[in-house]
């Protein structure tokens, strides 16, 4: 008969731990999606804007395109054709204009978007970390009951061995654990000790499930919270795309212009001096160029400070074309301008190559700090480098830039490729000192014999 009763104990043990089991807590939880992404409707609505503009000049480009086919072959059209060729020069400048708006709204939405990101990362990581304090708490909590258990089957074969058969059998009857507990706290005979271990199992199976639902709850927001994760990265790589597609059509946009001005500067010489087409072509000229000059004082302002000093430039300068054949093709001060044929003081040194200057390497004079890399239409692709004191050199009409603002560079570092682009007749370096904003003669910085 105790053999039966012992099956009976073992039978109640094995349901409680069964139940025990039901507590733990899985320890994998899902991946993730989430809430609407965050670019405003105002942006939106500005960068739809822009599109729009960006429309609206590709119809002006086409149509002007279509009176320059039609005008290219009439040689008595030629006025005509070179105004409206500088039309077209007009048009290609705003659409880069509307272009890098373009892109500086969209690297506004980027900046937001990583922003919002980043803080999603921290909120990950810490919702992460307090589900892993969760399961080691659970853990934690879990073995305490499976020890109070332990005990309470000892103190159950206690009362199996020394207890009445009445008590025990009525303990088995129990329907569930609760009342197995109950029963067993009111059953005579029960020590100070017994009713502790009871709370104790009880205060911990209530710590469990609050446990249990702290972490569905973390589960719950972990989801929510990687979900909108996902979609801001979504947008993220959405708007870099559209950056991507507006910088290649900006540069598609600069190459077109490059050529138009060739073209333009090459017509110049065939229209009557007194032609309306003639008088706008040097006008647009002469405009962009103080227009140019002011925009480089302005980079300047905010850049150098000291006064200029070229023996504080470590190591001297160097020629900007590190080649043997190099010649200066337009000294610093008074000339003809090779566009207009009046004539101004050149306020650079002009160098080229006997053996072709188009894609040679362009060398950083002195090292510094380059404070502008960009395109003008006067100038084309131009780098400005701050050497300190109150010194800078500017490097135009390149073909490619390798540069950017920001850039630390040594001396003679290849920061661009010589080109033509800008108002030129051929490709050269167009090469400026300035001290403390001022213009001044590179040649009393650098020689020929520096390369």
């Amino acid at each position: 008969m105790k053999a039966d009763f012992m099956k009976k104990v073992l039978s109640l043990l094995m349901v409680f731990s069964i139940m025990a089991a039901s507590f733990i807590i899985p320890v994998a939880f899902a991946s993730s999606v989430n809430e609407e992404t965050t670019i405003s409707k105002e942006d939106e609505e500005k960068i739809e804007n822009i599109r729009d503009q960006q429309a609206a000049l590709e119809d002006k480009i086409k149509e002007t395109e279509d009176k320059l086919n039609a005008l290219k072959g009439d040689i008595a059209k030629q006025e005509a054709y070179v105004s409206e060729l500088t039309g077209q020069i007009d048009n290609y400048q705003s659409k880069i204009d509307v272009l890098n708006k373009n892109i500086s709204s969209l690297q506004g939405n980027i900046d937001s978007v990583q922003s919002q990101i980043n803080t999603l990362d921290k909120e990950i990581e810490s919702i992460e970390a307090d589900i892993n304090h969760n399961q080691i708490e659970t853990i934690n909590t879990q073995q305490e009951i499976e020890d109070v258990y332990s005990d309470l089957k000892e103190r159950l074969c206690e009362i199996y061995m020394y207890g009445s058969a009445s008590t025990v059998e009525m303990l088995l009857g129990c329907e569930n654990f609760s009342s197995f507990l109950i029963l067993l706290e009111l059953t005579s005979g029960i020590a100070e000790n017994d009713s502790a271990m009871i709370d104790t199992l009880n205060d911990r199976i209530a710590q469990i499930a609050v446990l249990t639902e702290e972490y569905n709850l973390m589960i719950e927001d972990i989801e929510v919270k990687k979900d909108e994760h996902k979609k801001q990265i979504a947008v993220l790589e959405e708007k870099q795309s559209e950056i991507e597609a507006s910088r290649s059509e900006l540069q598609a946009s600069q190459d077109k212009i490059t050529d138009l001005q060739s073209t333009a500067m090459n017509k110049l010489d065939s229209l009557d001096k007194q032609s309306d087409a003639y008088k706008k072509l040097v006008k647009k000229y002469e405009d962009e160029q103080a227009a140019f000059d002011r925009e480089i004082e302005k980079i300047l302002a905010n850049a150098s400070h000291g006064s200029g000093d070229v023996e504080t430039v470590e190591d001297g300068f160097i020629w900007p074309l590190q080649y043997s054949d190099v010649y200066i093709s337009s000294y610093f001060g008074g000339r003809n301008d090779p566009i207009t044929g009046k004539y101004k003081t050149h306020y650079a040194v002009d160098t080229c190559c006997w053996s072709g200057t188009l894609g040679k390497n362009v060398s950083a004079a002195a090292s510094g700090t380059v404070i502008t890399a960009t395109r003008h239409s006067m100038y084309g692709y131009y780098v400005i480098i701050d050497h300190g004191n109150g010194i800078a050199t500017l490097y135009a009409h390149n073909s490619k830039l390798l540069v950017s603002e920001g850039q630390k560079v040594k001396q003679g570092q290849t920061i661009s490729y010589a080109g033509a682009t800008g108002y030129v007749k051929g490709a050269h370096v167009h090469f400026e000192v300035r001290v403390n904003g001022q213009k001044v003669n590179p040649l009393n910085y650098v020689s020929l014999n520096s390369r």
